[in-house]
């Protein structure tokens, strides 16, 4: 099922016993949060654990869930869990236990950008909602809202990187740092897209050690060619060629060779 705003956020969550909201990517968790907020609302979020280097959502927190849920409640109490892509697996099997004895007045609700970790059994007992992306209008409104003298060519390049995406736009707008590193990612993808094949080359050596960068420039690239290939289409080979580094790179193949093996040949 979709859903075209985050005001509808809080009433299916208030309607549904578990509901699990899945945005597109760089939409931004924080967002959903913010329409979820109530004085009635537990959030769970990643966190580093103990020895742990990244931040994730383990058993533990499913088990401080359990001791808030155990209270019997007079009224309605949500709790959400926010970035469930990084929960685990144990994590969600030990969440499976909670719904098996719903206590009354008391909903469930997950926020995802990536719902492909989410086990089976953990989204056939969920009703599942897709948040749609804004419209351009409202992520140009945003934009100037944000940055009221923002010029023509400014809000050019922040609807082209995350038209759409109200989290992304935010970022954007207010970290000067990030949205030059976005443009230096746009202007590599550009270079991918070229027929100079030393520039492509240095730009594959650039991104060899950065799995995630050279996916997010692919990505751009991509994005670049669908977009220019009504007036240019001598790009679908060229389009095709970036796809399969993106597929063979996503897939935990050499950068490097994955780049240059696809784009030079």
């Amino acid at each position: 099922m979709n859903l075209d705003s985050l005001s509808d956020l809080k009433g299916v969550a208030t309607n549904t016993h578990f509901a699990i909201f899945v945005l597109p990517k760089k939409y931004g968790l924080s967002e959903a949060r913010a329409a979820l907020a109530s004085k009635n609302t537990v959030f769970i979020e990643p966190k580093v654990h103990n020895q742990q280097k990244t931040a994730t959502v383990n058993v533990d927190d499913i088990l401080e869930l359990e001791r808030i849920t155990r209270t019997k409640q007079q009224n309605r109490l949500g709790i959400v869990v926010v970035g469930t892509e990084k929960m685990g697996e144990q994590a969600q099997n030990k969440f499976l236990k909670l719904l098996e004895e719903p206590g009354s007045n008391i909903h469930f609700s997950f926020v995802t950008e990536d719902a492909s970790n989410l086990l089976d059994t953990v989204l056939s007992r969920g009703q599942v909602y897709h948040i749609r992306k804004i419209s351009k209008a409202a992520s140009q409104a945003l934009a100037k809202e944000l940055l009221p003298d923002i010029s023509a060519q400014a809000l050019q390049q922040t609807m082209f990187l995350a038209a759409g995406l109200p989290g992304e736009i935010r970022k954007l707008a207010t970290d000067q740092t990030y949205m030059s590193n976005q443009i230096k990612l746009v202007g590599l993808a550009k270079t991918l897209l070229t027929d100079r094949d030393l520039e492509v080359v240095k730009v594959a050596y650039g991104l060899k050690d950065d799995r995630a960068q050279a996916l997010q420039v692919l990505d751009l690239a991509i994005t670049i060619a669908k977009e220019a290939l009504r007036k240019n289409p001598s790009l679908v080979g060229k389009l095709s060629e970036l796809e399969q580094a993106y597929g063979q790179i996503a897939a935990n193949g050499n950068i490097r060779l994955g780049l240059v093996g696809n784009l030079l040949v």
